[in-house]
């Protein structure tokens, strides 16, 4: 059986077991204050494929997943998204 597909607007951070599929609306890397050249993170803004304007996220890729999603995130693709941490801002 498929796995269902959950949307942006349900989210909250008790559940750990989200099947999103999302667009990467926008994407920038966030350098190093004392060292320019070197990516501390990238930020995302994120749009499920529902595609209504009020369903987007803002998600932070740190260091240790820069190395595995950096070259692979590209902006307007569609990625499928699973088992990750929410946290309340």
């Amino acid at each position: 059986m498929a796995p269902t597909e959950d949307y942006l607007a349900d989210i909250h951070p008790r559940y750990h077991e989200w099947n999103f599929n999302v667009y990467v609306i926008r994407m920038w890397e966030v350098p190093s204050k004392s060292n320019p050249k070197v990516m501390t993170h990238i930020e995302l803004i994120l749009q499920d494929s529902k595609g209504s304007l009020g369903d987007r996220l803002h998600a932070v890729l740190n260091r240790p997943m820069l190395k595995r999603w950096g070259g692979v995130l590209t902006e307007f693709k569609l990625f499928n998204m699973r088992s990750f941490i929410v946290i309340e801002n």
